[in-house]
């Protein structure tokens, strides 16, 4: 089973929370997918990263490898695997909707399938409780999440917060995207303790 906190972030909002994160754990910040089986940490980059990202605790994992995928008839990779107590990383970023400055929704996720260990649990939690504490609940009604304090200033002042897919421009995304600027004055800059 999975478990996942989403979230919107602008890079100077990711920055920040990997730089929480690193202070409480000994953080690498890798691809998950790559074409060598070497680790490269990544963290000075990872917040304009489009890529899948693993968020690799070295106390909870001393050595962390990657798989070789074989696929006959595309192109073979290296990869994480999921069953690791590894978290995946899905950052946010900018794009244009409909003429729009917009911004996807990104995720922490962790499969917690068959742990035997809670410290992968409690890390998880910790993540959590700090998404929780320092941003918002997401003002936007169909998006779950939070939306972190320079992605709120960013969509208060006009931009569009998206799924974690871009949508197509259909009338029904017009309408849902639409919605969102009829309140986006009336959100609060924090979140309620």
């Amino acid at each position: 089973m999975g478990r996942q906190i989403l979230f919107h972030m602008l890079a100077r909002d990711c920055e920040e929370f990997l730089a929480a994160v690193q202070r409480r754990d000994p953080l690498v910040v890798t691809s998950w997918n790559s074409e060598s089986s070497e680790i490269e940490d990544l963290s000075r980059s990872a917040c304009s990263s489009r890529e899948r990202l693993c968020l690799w605790n070295q106390s909870l994992l001393a050595h962390l490898g990657r798989a070789w995928i074989e696929r006959p008839n595309a192109k073979s990779y290296f990869r994480i695997d999921e069953s690791l107590p590894v978290l995946e990383m899905s950052a946010s970023y900018v794009c244009e909707w409909d003429g729009q400055p917009a911004l996807t929704q990104g995720r922490i996720w962790g499969s917690f399938e068959d742990r035997t260990s809670h410290r992968f649990d409690q890390w998880y939690e910790a993540i959590v409780r700090w998404i929780r504490k320092n941003y918002v609940r997401s003002p936007c009604t169909g998006l779950r999440g939070y939306v972190a304090p320079a992605a709120l200033e960013w969509y208060k002042s006009g931009g569009i917060l998206l799924p974690m897919l871009v949508p197509p421009v259909t009338p029904d995304w017009r309408a849902f995207l639409a919605a969102q600027r009829d309140s986006a004055q009336r959100v609060p800059t924090r979140q309620a303790t």
